[in-house]
């Protein structure tokens, strides 16, 4: 099963939304997921809701890699940043599918905006666009982005095929994470 069906996806955000991001602590998983675009049933240890986005997180079993995917009903871009709370300074991977065309561009954020990092920290990504819900799903060394126990990310989602517009959609979480 996939979440490229809307009315899934629906359902699925008011189930977990009951459930409290926040109860869910991030540790070291067997599971890899696979950076396809699609979040599948089961694929990530965490998968829930947060705000109007649904989230998946996984640790490597030896901790070095973070997997990370968001999906949410957008007409355009979407992206999950790590390292802040806010987006200056966060470590931005953003994307958007268009005619089967996949755009994923890493970015740094600049106070309230942002630019291309310039360097590749991914190991994974994909993007894709269908029935009106973007997914993003990529892979990276795990390593920078937990501190002291916590991992902070910044989901964005935007109502353009572009990376540059505005984000109608954003929302700013911690996880606990245990290693």
């Amino acid at each position: 099963m996939n979440f490229r069906k809307p009315a899934l996806i629906a359902v699925l955000l008011a189930t977990a939304l009951s459930l409290g991001f926040s109860q869910s602590v991030l540790s070291p998983s067997p599971a890899t997921p696979i950076a396809d675009g699609v979040m599948a049933k089961g694929e990530y240890s965490i998968m829930q809701a947060a705000s109007q986005f649904w989230l998946g997180l996984s640790l490597s079993a030896d901790a070095k890699t973070l997997y990370v995917a968001v999906a949410a009903k957008a007409n355009g871009w979407i992206s999950v940043g790590l390292g802040s709370m806010k987006m200056n300074g966060s470590y931005m991977v953003i994307g958007y599918e268009q005619g089967g065309k996949q755009t994923i561009s890493e970015e740094i954020g600049k106070g309230h905006g942002h630019s291309a990092s310039g360097v590749k920290k991914t190991t994974a990504a994909a993007v894709k666009y269908a029935n009106g819900v973007a997914t993003i799903e990529y892979a990276i060394p795990a390593d920078e982005w937990i501190k002291t126990g916590k991992l902070q990310l910044i989901l964005g989602a935007g109502k353009a095929f572009d990376l540059t517009s505005w984000h109608p959609l954003s929302y700013n979480l911690e996880v606990a994470v245990k290693k």
